[in-house]
This record gives C-alpha cells, sequence and structure tokens, in this order.
C-alpha cells in the first residue's frame, strides 16, 4: 500500500529535478491519501511558485496554514506569493505573521523590509532589514538594499 511519506519523497524528488507537473500530480495524489497533510499543501504551494502560478501557490500556503496556523514558513512562502502578485499589504501582514511566530529568523525580515521598500516605507524598511543583520550579520543582500534605501533617504532629504 502507498503511503503519503513515499508519495511525498517522490515527490519531492521530481521537483528537484524540474519535474513540476509531476511533483504536483504526486502531491495531489498524497492528499488524497491525508486530506489533512501540511506537507503536501505547503510542498504544493512551493512546486507552483516555483512554476510561476502565485494565486494558485498562494491558495495552497492557505490550506497549509489551515492545517497547521503556527507554520512560519508557510506565511513566509505565502507574503512571497502575495509580493509577486502586487499583494503589498496582504504580503506585509503574512511576513508580519511569520515573524510573529519565528522572530530570530533573518530571512523573514528581509523580505518583510523589500516589502516595505517596494510600499515606499524607507523608514521601517531600514528597521526590518537592519533587525536581519543582527540576526545574521553576514546577510549580504539585506546590507545592499539597506544601502539602497539609505540613497534614497538622502536623495529625498536634499
Amino acid at each position: 500500500m502507498v503511503q503519503i511519506e513515499d508519495c511525498l519523497d517522490r515527490a519531492n524528488q521530481l521537483r528537484q529535478e524540474g519535474k513540476w507537473d509531476e511533483a504536483i500530480a504526486v502531491y495531489h495524489r498524497a492528499l488524497k491519501l491525508d486530506p489533512n497533510s501540511y506537507q503536501s499543501y505547503h510542498f504544493l504551494g512551493e512546486t507552483l511558485a516555483q512554476k510561476g502560478e502565485l494565486e494558485a501557490a498562494a491558495k495552497f500556503y492557505n490550506l497549509a496554514l489551515k492545517t497547521n496556523p503556527l507554520s512560519s514558513w508557510s506565511y513566509h512562502c505565502l507574503g512571497k506569493a502575495l509580493f509577486g502578485q502586487g499583494k503589498l499589504d496582504k504580503a506585509i501582514a503574512a511576513a508580519h505573521q511569520a515573524i510573529a511566530i519565528e522572530p530570530n529568523q533573518a530571512v523573514f525580515h528581509y523580505q518583510l523590509g523589500l516589502y516595505l521598500e517596494r510600499q515606499l516605507d524607507l523608514d521601517s524598511a531600514c528597521e526590518a532589514y537592519l533587525r536581519s543583520l543582527i540576526l545574521e550579520p553576514k546577510f549580504t543582500e539585506a546590507y545592499c538594499h539597506l544601502e539602497l534605501v539609505w540613497t534614497q533617504q538622502e536623495q529625498a532629504d536634499l
């Protein structure tokens, strides 16, 4: 008898090989075995996001969060999918949820900074980037974005 773990292993392997449609089919098979499988919903969302199907990805991240409402990573990925759709307010809310659950993840603060920078809330973006650098001092992308925001702020002050 096929076990859900076997399906997830196979789907993850297919995803790593770039065989997204095949992986998606296997994740759906896993969901038929266990409709409450957080991992199936989350990984399905990741695969859809890799394909560029951000609206569908967001749907599956939300389903993952229904089965595991304390998944900081599902909130993080949901934020990225929403950001990709231009839904900044919702992306920011998802980032705040991820940070509330797991405040010591530098990447969560960095992503929040990206969203706030896009929204032109430069002071808050700086705070988010600085927080990510406190947590991970060698976070090169955060340094780069922090410098860009500081430059924008200096130009605005002229």
